[in-house]
This record gives structure tokens, sequence and C-alpha cells, in this order.
């Protein structure tokens, strides 16, 4: 990559030449902030005029590491905001930070829980802690942002890295030449695989055929999404969000439905592709055309300032290849490493039922399936019961979707009308500690189960429940997960998502280190 291609993507900032490459700056000429006329016609007393302005500056020089040479750029104020994320090493700035920073000195945490629907959590301690203490689960939290001492005071007193790094330190003569320099000699470290070797199970992928084939497989996803096919994608933008600005999104870009901008209140998949769908069919967008110029406009209702994200980084996608798991998240794609894939199917194939109780369905979504099962004379219709615990109120705990004559308490969901499924394990769960240790929690159980026995004319089926006082016997009861899904449409496979086997794994666990005894059943949707 070229000095000039990256000087070139800080649109509209002026450039200076400097010793090593450039100086860019830009200034914002002076508003006036959308709420202050709201202000005045409050106030008693005339408020003065009030400005807004923002400032920026680059310097993006080049530096020769050994006998390669490499396009550094510092960013100020707002500058950041102008370099187009394809120009710039992924996860630069978090190597350099695992490198730097001891696994007991950490401050800030950023992590994605990788399933249907991806989670972002921001995770902050009051002084230097271990990483233990931040509740990790390393099987299914991608770490996208680390924050910390730096053991290296040579290099800066503490840093943050994402994908740029962000350090302390006080500049001098050269700074600017040997801070790059030596942040590319610790980013080649491997010194974090000590430190945090579950890192790299999921590693970013760099293989260019590999990730050629990937783009055509995530095209192909948003062909069928416009074709009216469900899909486990999901679209959010990588970095957290602030929930107290309300937003209005619209999408841009090249293939975009013509007319006036649609309006939507969140972002979607479903929405963003509604709005390029005549365009995919009609096979008048490339994949390349979508990844330079898509963008989520969100625009803040309040003050009317817009801000943008690539779509391409806010598309979160996993897809098989050759055996291999990969995911797209952040704009990245990522390989599963194959021995923790392996591990996690091999755990998820131990929870498969091995007597199917249902049979393939028609039914469309989960309601009209509970519809169906309803006709069964060995299951009792448990669905929406909501039981508070001891001691509380409005906790609305849902006990099971459906109690059978085995003493089956049987937990529904369809996969591919559902964000995510990590609902459906954890609500197991909670059932299940509940009915073993809350003796409330299996009176009003009981309760509720002889309302649905009156309701739909069917007996016997309260009585298998243990009493309030009774001391009850996990190992008679088997908890069964039904979760609904159709056959994989390029390789006829019947399963679910990856990270959804991965977010299933504390929750089964723990109910089996119960003494319950726990299967999962996957449901053929026809």
């Amino acid at each position: 990559m070229s000095l000039k291609t990256v000087v070139d993507s800080f649109d509209d900032m002026k450039p200076y030449k400097a010793d090593r490459g450039f100086v860019l700056i830009s200034q914002k000429k002076e508003g006036v902030p959308d709420w202050l006329s709201v202000l005045r016609s409050e106030s008693l007393s005339k408020i003065p005029d009030l400005h807004t302005m923002s400032c920026g500056a680059a310097y993006v020089m080049e530096v020769q590491y050994k006998a390669k040479k490499y396009v550094v750029a510092y960013t100020f104020g707002t500058a950041h905001h102008r370099l187009e994320d394809d120009l710039f090493e992924p996860r630069f700035g978090l190597r350099v930070a695992l490198n730097l920073i001891e696994s007991n000195k950490l401050r800030n945490m950023d992590v994605a829980s990788l399933d249907a629907s991806t989670l972002k959590t921001r995770m902050q301690a009051s002084r230097s802690t271990s990483v233990n203490d931040f509740g990790l689960d390393v099987n299914q939290d991608l770490l996208t942002l680390l924050s910390g001492a730096s053991s290296d005071a040579s290099f800066a007193r503490a840093v943050t890295g994402r994908d740029a790094i962000s350090m302390r330190a006080m500049p001098s003569a050269g700074f600017f030449k040997d801070k790059a320099i030596q942040a590319i000699e610790i980013y080649k470290k491997r010194t974090y695989k000590s430190k945090y070797p579950w890192v790299d199970y999921i590693d970013p992928v760099k293989d260019s055929v590999v990730l050629a084939a990937l783009e055509r497989d995530l095209f192909d996803e948003l062909v069928q999404i416009a074709s009216g096919h469900p899909t486990d994608a999901s679209l959010s933008t990588p970095d957290i969000s602030d929930p107290l600005v309300a937003e209005a999104v619209t999408y841009a870009g090249a293939g975009m439905r013509p007319g006036k901008k649609k309006v939507f209140d969140e972002i979607d998949i479903y929405d963003y592709v509604s709005e390029i769908k005549a365009s995919l069919l009609g096979g008048r967008l490339a994949m390349d055309e979508m990844r330079a110029s898509h963008r989520i406009v969100m625009e803040d209702q309040a003050t009317g300032i817009p801000r943008s994200e690539r779509v391409f980084r806010s598309i979160n996608f996993e897809v098989s290849r050759a055996g291999l798991r990969y995911v797209l998240f952040g704009g990245s794609w990522y390989q599963v490493d194959a021995k923790h894939a392996k591990s996690v199917e091999d755990e998820f194939n131990s929870f498969l039922i091995p007597k199917a109780i249902f049979k393939p369905t028609t039914a469309r979504n989960e309601r009209q399936y509970i519809e169906e099962l309803n006709s069964r004379s060995d299951l009792l219709n448990m669905d929406q019961t909501k039981i508070d615990p001891a001691g509380t109120t409005q906790a609305n705990i849902e006990p099971c979707d459906f109690l059978s004559t085995k003493k089956h308490l049987i937990h529904l969901k369809d996969a591919a009308a559902s964000s995510s499924m990590s609902h459906l394990w954890s609500q197991g769960q909670v059932s299940c500690t509940l009915m073993m240790t809350d003796g409330i929690f299996r009176e009003k159980f009981i309760k509720e189960a002889k309302k649905r026995e009156t309701k739909y004319k069917k007996k016997g089926f309260s009585e298998l429940l243990p009493s309030k006082s009774a001391a009850p016997d996990p190992s008679k009861f088997t908890v069964v997960f039904g979760v609904m899904r159709a056959r994989n449409r390029k390789n006829g496979q019947l399963d679910v998502p990856f990270f959804s086997k991965v977010a299933m794994r504390p929750s089964l666990t723990a109910i089996r280190l119960m003494s319950y005894k726990v299967f999962v059943e996957i449901i053929e949707k026809v």
C-alpha cells in the first residue's frame, strides 16, 4: 500500500509535507447546536450564542522495519473517522496490547459473544486486575479491545488496542518514527500466546483464495435472503452504541432501491437486503461494490448529526467450507481453530437425543408447532406459563413449553425466527435450578399444570411433579431442548449454527451436573 493511497483516504483534510510523509489537518466550521433554541424558549434571560467546533489531524509517514516498508498513520481529534477500514491491518492494535499487557494488569475489555445474535459487552475494572475477573467465556467471546498497564515503559505507560493502538506516552525528538518501528516490532512477537492462549481459537484469515471463496458464500447468502429465505446472518455495528441516542437508520451505496430513502428504527439485515433486493436478484450488484460503497447511515434524531458505518464491517455471518468453520465479524473473516471446533462438535453430539421424540413438521413457526403438538395425549402444553420464584415478583419464569408423561421437560425454539438461541439454553437452566431449590416454584408449577390439565382436558401430568416439601430427584427428569431448523440449502445437513453450540455448553453442562438427563433434538422443518 502506498503513502499516497493512505493520504488520499483522508477526505477534505489539507496536506502539509512533513519529514517522512504528510501532516493533514481539518477544522470544522462553527455550528449552532440544535438544542440551543429549545433552551432559549424556556429561559427567562437571554442566553448568549453557543457554537460547536471540531478539529482533527493526522501524520501519515513511511517507515522501514528490517527489509520491509510500512505506512503508519497517527491520528488526533476526529481524524480517525476519516481513515477507511480496509487500509489498516485488522487487530494490529489488539495484538500489540496482548503482547504488552500482563494478564493480571487489565483495566478494560470489549468482547463480542458470537451467536446468531452478536452480543457486545464492555467491561471496566476499577483497578488493574486479572483476565479471570472479567468472566470471559474463552470458547465463545471474541476479544475486540484490550486496555491496561504496559509492561514496556519505553513504549508507553498504558495502552489500548483494537485495530489501532492508543497509548499514553511523552513525545520527544524522533518520537513518531521510533514509536512506529517499536509498535511493528511488538506486533511481530508471539509472547501473547503464553498469556492469552485462547485468543487464537478464532484467528484472522489472510489467504486471498479462501477470502474470495468466503465472500462468494456471503454474497450467495444475501441473494438467498432477497429470495425470501431465512438466515442466521445478522447486522450490527462493530462498536458499542450509546443506548440513550435514538437514531434514524437508512442505507446508502450502489444498487440501492431508487426513490426516497426508507427510514428504519433499527439496524436489521432483512431491511438492508430489502433496499438492494432488485439489484441482487437482477444481477446488477457485485460483492466488490457492496463491500466498497454500502453504508449504514445513522442520524441522531435529537441533533440531526449523522454518522455512518460500512455494511461489510457490520455483517455477522458464519459459514463452513472444506470442513472448517469461519465467521465474519467487524469486516474481518476469522477461522475457528480446528481442534477447538472439534471439541465443540463432539460435546454437542454427546447431547443429541438418541431416539427422536418429534417428527418433521410443516409448521412455519414455533407458535404453529405448539398448536400442532397440542393434539398429542402424552404432552401437556405449558407454553407462556409464568411463575415467580420465592421472594420475587414479575420474574415470569417459564418452567417449560411442554411436560410429558415420561417426565420430559421440553423447551422449544424456532431457530430461524429467533435472533439468538442463548435464551433457550439459559431458560432451561434457570427452570431446572428453581425446580431443585425452590419449594414455592414447585408448588406454583403444580398449580399451573393443574390449570392446563383442566384447559386441555388431560390428566396425570401435575402428579408427576415434586411437591413443595419433597426433596426432588432430578435424575427422574429429562430436559429436552427442541430446536426447529430447516436443512442447509447447500449441503442438506440438519444442524444448528456453530456458535449456538458454543453458547449451549455452559447451560447444558450445568443441567447435567444437577443430575438431570439432558438432550437436544433438532426438529426438521419441511
